[in-house]
């Protein structure tokens, strides 16, 4: 990471570019960010440390918000920790973007759907928030959101030649501070699924989860020896568990599956 706050990550052979910005209330192209863009206001000037377990830390303050953004190494992933703080007596919504320059003839997936080189594509689908892209050879770069407000908010883009996680729903209560965190897989081979087993295995899903809640039903997790019947399991990348498609109806009328249901309600709390 340069002083500018620019992250280069490279992995495969390939080098990726990551540039973030957030807007501020003057016009729809006004942004601070990391790096500074030319739109930035004259009081954000970036601040960088390095600590002593190779995490980077950004500062830089706007006349609205200031940001700290933590930059963290890990197995298999970076982790990126953006704390926004609201410098004003009024609400403030902060539009972010995170962009990722694609090399030529790289294919990208969002939400696990690979989308036509070049087209524009959107997909909002917090149950697999995910943006990969992926060279001829297998390497790639996978970017996702972490916390629970950035992944219900966020979409992931393919626009012109970059990769992007955005979040236009962000507002900051007066004087209030949020954390926001999001991920960077790098992939050396192996593609889409490898970013995917790594991802599985960083955030602990390598085996059946809770999985929140379906039409108010508590999705039931299932044991090793469990066998799925016709139309009563539902699969994603993150979990399998006991209950019909998403778009279809919960099992019901179930005493047995409604009695552990409130185990694991009481369980959780």
């Amino acid at each position: 990471m340069d002083d500018s706050g620019l992250l280069t990550v490279s992995v495969g052979g390939l080098t990726y570019q990551v540039r973030s910005t957030f807007s501020y209330p003057k016009t729809p192209q006004s942004r601070n960010g990391f790096p500074r863009p030319a739109t930035a206001e004259p009081s954000w000037q970036v601040q960088k440390s390095v600590a002593s377990d190779r995490s980077v830390t950004l500062k830089a303050a706007g006349s609205t918000y200031k940001i700290e953004r933590t930059v963290t190494p890990g197995e298999n992933a970076l982790e990126i920790v953006d704390t926004v703080t609201n410098l004003t007596d009024q609400p403030q919504g902060v539009f972010t973007r995170h962009q990722v320059r694609l090399g030529a003839g790289e294919t990208v997936y969002l939400a696990g759907l690979q989308v036509a080189p070049g087209q524009l594509s959107s997909m909002y689908f917090p149950e697999n928030p995910t943006a990969f892209a992926e060279s001829t050879s297998g390497a790639g770069l996978g970017i996702v959101p972490y916390d629970d407000v950035l992944r219900v908010h966020s979409s992931v883009l393919q626009i012109n030649k970059e990769m992007e996680l955005r979040d236009r729903h962000l507002v900051i209560a007066p004087g209030k501070t949020v954390r926001l965190v999001w991920q960077i897989f790098p992939v050396n081979s192996g593609g889409y699924m490898r970013f995917v087993n790594n991802l599985r295995n960083r955030w602990k899903l390598a085996s059946p989860e809770v999985n929140g809640c379906i039409w108010n039903h508590i999705l039931k997790p299932v044991g090793p020896g469990w066998k799925p019947k016709a139309g009563a399991e539902t699969a994603n990348i993150f979990n399998t568990f006991r209950g019909r498609h998403l778009w279809g109806s919960a099992i019901e009328g179930n005493q047995p599956y409604e009695e552990e249901k409130l185990k694991i309600i009481a369980s959780l709390r």
